[in-house]
């Protein structure tokens, strides 16, 4: 009887242990993900011939509610930035801009190493091809790294 309970005892240990390593395994995974998607993407960049700010910012950021992003456009004055609920499965961002922030509307892209590669529905030119590089918020780049280049 006492071996039994004993063999149970480590049966029920070693189901538990299967168990929780599942679980972290699973947790790791999502970690991995949040660090390899989370970051600043911007095209965001002085205008000298302006003397104005043009483009758009996304910061992706993770809570324990899910993924949120601070979106923020500029089309020669910077707008309120706005935090929005995402959707990020695998590499794939998706979120809705409310209708009173510029170029409002369903964004969808691709998060890579280098950046994102979206579009923003319903929109031709600027916003219906987006290259959104992996780098440093215009606002924290040093003034001659954010001036805005031609794009080759």
């Amino acid at each position: 009887m006492c071996k039994r309970i004993i063999f149970f005892g480590f049966l029920e240990v070693l189901i538990l242990s299967f168990n929780l390593t599942g679980i972290a395994t699973a947790a790791e995974n999502d970690s991995r993900l949040a660090r390899s998607v989370t970051g600043v993407y911007s095209d965001m960049c002085y205008n000298v011939g302006g003397g104005d700010i043009l483009g758009m910012e996304i910061q992706v950021v993770y809570s324990k509610k899910g993924y949120y992003v601070v979106y923020q456009t500029s089309e020669g004055e910077p707008s309120v930035p706005v935090v929005i609920q995402t959707t990020i499965k695998d590499r794939t961002i998706e979120f809705q801009i409310p209708e009173e922030v510029p170029f409002s509307g369903n964004f969808y892209g691709q998060i890579t190493d280098k950046g994102i590669e979206g579009k923003i529905e319903g929109y031709s030119g600027y916003a219906s091809k987006l290259i959104l590089k992996r780098q440093l918020s215009y606002w924290q780049r040093l003034p001659g790294d954010n001036v805005c280049r031609k794009k080759s």
